[in-house]
């Protein structure tokens, strides 16, 4: 029995398939428009190269709640970055924090989720920098509010900021 691969996702298919058996697209369609459907797949596996490159980058992102950097020249304000992040902490979470309140204990399921919200403010603030063109946050201030009974927000903002090229962290050092 004669294939036909389908140009998007490379899947052998029978010749006589109209959709491809893996990736569900017209077969007929995919042939006529390879040239388009190629440069997505390639525009696609770029932005996952950059992205990869910029949460690699933002791992290593400086931030600090204080306006200067000790030691580090400050070239240029890129601006503002923020995030905000809300979680609904679940009807476990707010049982056990009723139980901790009663018996005056830790919530460690509150201050879990807390956890959890803040490094991911953080992460898509280091991000937006990135994205920016900075090298650092300076100015971190982060909020925490609770929205109703059951959702904990974290609000982070900072200011972007260049620092000398003589300034840059080497990544082999960190």
């Amino acid at each position: 029995m004669a294939m036909i691969r389908c140009p998007r996702c490379g899947f052998k298919n029978p010749d006589t398939a109209t959709n491809c058996a893996q990736c569900r697209i017209n077969i007929q369609f995919a042939l006529e428009h390879r040239e388009e459907i190629e440069s997505q797949i390639q525009a696609a596996e770029q932005n996952a190269t950059m992205s990869q490159q910029v949460n690699e980058k933002a791992e290593n992102l400086l931030v600090t709640t204080t306006p200067t950097i000790q030691g580090k020249i400050i070239t240029e304000y890129v601006g503002i970055v923020s995030s905000t992040v809300v979680l609904g902490t679940g009807f476990l979470s707010e049982l056990s924090a009723s139980l901790a309140d009663t018996f005056g204990t830790r919530s460690t399921s509150f201050q879990d989720e807390l956890s959890v919200a803040r490094e991911t403010a953080l992460r898509e603030l280091k991000t937006q920098a990135i994205r920016r063109g900075g090298d650092a946050i300076v100015g971190l201030d982060l909020e925490y509010l609770t929205i109703a009974a059951n959702m904990l927000v974290v609000n982070a903002c900072g200011t972007a900021v260049r620092l000398s090229r003589n300034d840059l962290p080497n990544p082999e050092t960190l």
